[in-house]
């Protein structure tokens, strides 16, 4: 339930207050003391050294404020939020086209919505502006999808979309204002590049920040001295980073790097998308990092691993000495021209591709 907005410029700070109770989702995390697997990350390809600081950045409008009373939790229990996870949501191209044709923008979330739902916050990273006048299409890099894909998004019960990808600027300024607004008419908060989110859920405060960091141009310094700042404010701390190389099975060392700085700087999780492809899960001290959690929806059907992907059910529990992560995966693959749907696995993370992610899962 979204209870209250505020909006303070571009350098931003977006407050959202809400309120619910519900069932917790809880898998043990196991052992915290060293990296997992950190043999699956090496061998990864560095990035390029930054020949220019000029990449443009969003920038955003403020959408209507609101305000309604919120609920305070029982004094008893054990302040906690349950989220839902995804990585790339690719509207454009091949699943516009669907959708249009069915004349029903709910289609890609129809196997997937009640999972979705069923928890305190939905998040995701949407590729594709939404644009009045899109020109439905199979092919091409320049992404764009009818306004209406908004009511897919609501149907599936996000909350929250990260804009800060490498597609977000493809109908420049215009089009991620026009996609701004549809978010904001229908209560979805879309991030920019350097955006916050800070929600009050169930007696916690989580923040989620996005960041757009495909060219390796991100200041690492003035981000982790923000990520200090902000840690020291929420309860718990996300970022949703758009980072490394597409259709590569691990992290660059450069992720692998950054991410453990982010932690030690208080970031709690850090979320990965851009490859399209599913990356190791590392847990380092109390953190856990979803280096690339791949796509969700897409119409990239000539690869498996493109196909492949997972729902990461996180609950997060603020005990009195530490924040508690535990998180549940549930597989998933792209069907048709995009529609992602449940893996049935023998038994639990037995599907060919969920092990490698984890070890340490049961």
């Amino acid at each position: 339930m979204r209870v209250r907005r505020v909006i303070v410029g571009l350098g931003l700070i977006l407050t959202i207050v809400a309120a619910g109770v519900g069932g917790v989702f809880l898998l043990t995390r196991g052992d915290t003391s060293s990296p997992a697997y950190a043999e699956n990350l090496q061998g990864t390809p560095m990035p390029p050294t930054p020949t220019s600081t000029d990449t443009p950045r969003a920038s955003l409008v403020s959408p209507t404020l609101t305000a309604t009373q919120a609920a305070s939790p029982s004094p008893s229990a054990v302040p906690s939020v349950r989220l839902a996870v995804v990585g790339d949501l690719m509207m454009a191209r091949s699943v516009n086209r669907e959708c249009i044709r069915q004349d029903d923008f709910t289609w890609p979330f129809h196997e997937t919505a009640s999972i979705l739902r069923d928890a305190d916050l939905t998040i995701g990273n949407l590729e594709t502006p939404l644009v009045t006048g899109c020109i439905p299409t199979d092919f091409g890099m320049r992404f764009c999808a009818d306004p209406r894909t908004v009511d897919g998004l609501v149907f599936a019960g996000f909350d929250v979309v990260s804009l800060a990808n490498n597609h977000v600027l493809n109908y420049e300024q215009e089009g991620l204002d026009e996609t701004f607004r549809l978010l904001s008419a229908a209560q979805i908060v879309g991030l920019p590049h350097g955006a916050l989110v800070v929600y009050e859920i169930n007696g916690m405060s989580v923040g989620i920040i996005a960041y757009d960091d495909t060219d390796w141009l991100l200041p690492i310094d003035e981000t982790l001295a923000e990520v200090e700042k902000i840690a020291g404010q929420v309860d718990a701390l996300i970022g949703y980073f758009h980072w490394g190389f597409e259709n590569q099975p691990n992290a660059s060392h450069y992720q692998q790097d950054f991410s453990k700085q982010l932690i030690d700087a208080g970031m709690d999780v850090v979320i990965g998308a851009h490859p399209h492809w599913l990356q190791p899960i590392e847990r380092y001290k109390e953190g856990v990092v979803f280096y690339s959690l791949g796509n969700f929806v897409a119409d990239q059907m000539s690869f498996r691993r493109s196909m492949e992907s997972v729902i990461v059910r996180l609950t997060l529990e603020r005990h009195p000495e530490r924040l508690q992560i535990d998180y549940e995966l549930i597989p998933m693959k792209l069907v048709d021209v995009g529609q992602p749907r449940p893996v049935t696995c023998p038994a639990k993370y037995a599907c060919d591709f969920v092990p490698t992610l984890d070890p340490t899962l049961p």
